[in-house]
């Protein structure tokens, strides 16, 4: 699908119940998808009741960066509410390990990886709002 399906760069992609990642460019006959995994990708999530920013590292993970309190192995990473483009925060991830920040040892790096099998995708849905209220 493409622009005449009212799809927007920016948008997010749900596979099994889960976001997988974002519109990255439409054309008029289809539409590129960015991975959160990918290393061109940086994503608001929330973990833990905090908003961070989370950004792809190739390898199927991605990594929040610097978080202050150390979370649970296996908690849920939620990708945040967008005004126009997701109106509750919907399951990206878990964590999958922490370690401690290079530059400052009070924070944690968290890597993150996706909770459904990107490998054996038959099908996603991309979530498509109002499109009054979705950003140009």
């Amino acid at each position: 699908k493409g622009k005449e399906s009212q799809l927007t760069k920016g948008q997010f992609v749900l596979a099994d119940n889960s976001i997988i990642g974002t519109v990255s460019s439409v054309s008029a006959g289809g539409a590129r998808v960015n991975l959160f995994t990918s290393p061109a990708s940086n994503i608001a999530v929330e973990i833990a009741g905090t908003k961070h920013f989370m950004r792809g590292e190739g390898n199927n993970a991605a990594k929040i960066l610097m978080m202050k309190d150390k979370p649970k192995i296996g908690a849920e990473v939620m990708a945040a509410k967008a005004p126009g483009l997701l109106n509750a925060p919907v399951i990206i991830g878990r964590v999958a390990r922490c370690e401690r920040n290079a530059e400052s040892a009070v924070l944690w790096d968290v890597i993150v990886e996706p909770v459904c099998d990107m490998e054996r995708l038959n099908d996603v849905v991309v979530i498509v709002m109002n499109p009054e209220t979705q950003p140009n």
